[in-house]
């Protein structure tokens, strides 16, 4: 399964990111970590932690293994955008604040679709929404809009949690989905932090680490370093300081709780030097993310790759290249089965764009078009088909439509009109229309998922005023 880095060069980033636990360490801003690690023999210097291969090598152990099968490849959503602050309004071409109707909208779009399997609260922290603990009302919010499996990008920080109290802010998010689903003993969200690079963890990254493994909800670890500025400059030495950066983690979360499965994924990036500006849209991030997620695949550590990256700030040919390269060019370096995507993704996860997620969209089922596998059976009529073609001059007239809706994949969201001659025709090939018009058909078929009185009444404790039930 290993095909771009071989088996020798991912046993030396392990080698490597060992001695850079051991001798250099990473930093834990956080009192519970460092007498967590203190306590089981770790060598503590301030905040840095130096962690001992003994120490790594019997986390890997606990750790229970994941394995890997390529069965078929395919490309999913995990949700849409990502976490943005920012939209970008299309109609008005102006950036601006998220707003809770972008809120409910990324909801009703998602859930309308067939392309997206899990959810998340992807515009963070509405600059309308008013309640006592802003982020576990974005967690109701996204109870009450949708059924979707919650995989939490977002975290609790100060300025979102209650009183300022990440940790306990964090909890009770978890209480809340878990009693609104009423399940106790397993899992019901796939949390995931991303340490503080050069080689750290800062304070609220660890408060939403432990209140993820106090909850007993599923851990994920996606190291967001970018080069030359909060990591080396060169992709391989990247990928050794993420490595590091994210074993530690790995260590501490198994010495809190022995046996806990942690995920691991990387969201590193390329920086710019001209303009100090990350660049996850592109080839050197790819390879930055394809080499990580190998060495996963190697020590059986679970992870996943994402794709659907995008720098543009608008959803122009610049997007639409990037968008496409960083979802398609991990199947050429690597073996994997799939790639999460965040159709809108706009401006490094900085900005969201409705209509490009219907661009997103598309290009997912395009791609999935490119995996799905060929039918190479012949239709036991075929002499007879081709001899009634042949009399008729067209293939129409005979049995074909079978055999075309299953050999064909027809786009609705992109052009496939030629050249325009009247209005009409520009019409019929306007992408931006299409886009704007599937919003509108999706948004008009939504309906409210169904609640019980009891999902009512604890939604309402949580909920902005103008949001809750009646």
């Amino acid at each position: 399964m290993i095909r771009m880095l071989d088996p020798q060069v991912i046993e030396s980033i392990m080698s490597a990111a060992a001695d850079i636990m051991d001798n250099v360490g990473v930093k834990f801003d956080h009192p519970r970590a460092l007498e967590t690690f203190r306590k089981h023999g770790a060598r503590i210097e301030g905040t840095t932690v130096k962690i001992p291969n003994s120490m790594l090598e019997k986390a890997l152990e606990t750790m229970p293994d994941s394995e890997f099968e390529v069965e078929t490849r395919h490309v999913g959503a995990g949700a849409m955008f990502g976490n943005v602050p920012v939209i970008y309004d299309d109609e008005k071409d102006v950036f601006r604040r998220v707003t809770l109707a972008d809120t409910i909208k990324v909801y009703k779009l998602v859930e309308t679709s067939d392309i997206y399997e899990s959810s998340n609260p992807s515009t963070v922290d509405p600059e309308d929404l008013h309640a006592e603990d802003l982020y576990t009302a974005q967690l109701a919010l996204y109870l009450k809009y949708s059924d979707k499996y919650l995989a939490n990008g977002m975290r609790a920080i100060s300025k979102n949690a209650k009183n300022g109290n990440i940790y306990e802010s964090a909890c009770e998010g978890f209480r809340l989905v878990k009693e609104f689903y009423g399940e106790y003993s397993e899992p019901v969200v796939d949390q995931t932090v991303c340490p503080s690079p050069p080689l750290g963890y800062d304070f609220e990254t660890l408060e939403n680490l432990f209140a993820t493994i106090d909850e007993g909800q599923n851990l994920g670890i996606c190291p967001c370093s970018l080069t030359c500025l909060t990591g080396p400059a060169g992709l391989f030495e990247m990928v050794v300081h993420d490595a590091a950066m994210a074993l530690a983690g790995v260590v501490l979360a198994q010495l809190e709780k022995p046996g806990i499965s942690v995920g691991l994924s990387n969201s590193s990036g390329a920086t710019d030097m001209r303009t100090m500006q990350p660049t996850y849209g592109s080839v050197e991030a790819t390879l930055i993310q394809c080499m990580f997620f190998e060495f996963c695949v190697y020590y059986k550590i679970g992870g996943g790759l994402c794709g659907n990256l995008c720098d543009a700030a608008f959803p122009n040919y610049q997007a639409g290249v990037e968008t496409f390269l960083s979802t398609f060019l991990p199947y050429y370096y690597i073996d994997l089965d799939s790639i999460w995507c965040y159709p809108g993704d706009l401006s490094s996860w900085r900005c969201g764009s409705f209509r490009k997620a219907m661009y997103d969209e598309e290009l997912i089922r395009n791609i999935n078009r490119v995996f799905k596998p060929l039918d190479t059976t012949l239709p036991a009529n075929f002499n007879a088909m081709l001899t009634e073609a042949c009399k008729n001059g067209t293939f129409m007239l005979s049995r074909t439509p079978k055999s075309y809706r299953r050999d064909h994949y027809l786009s609705k969201g992109f052009s496939k009109y030629g050249i325009p001659g009247d209005a009409e025709a520009r019409a019929k090939g306007d992408i931006v229309r299409m886009a704007d018009e599937e919003i509108e058909r999706r948004l008009k078929l939504y309906e409210m998922p169904e609640r019980t009185p009891e999902q009512k009444k604890l939604l309402n404790r949580y909920l902005p005023d103008e949001l809750k039930y009646t």
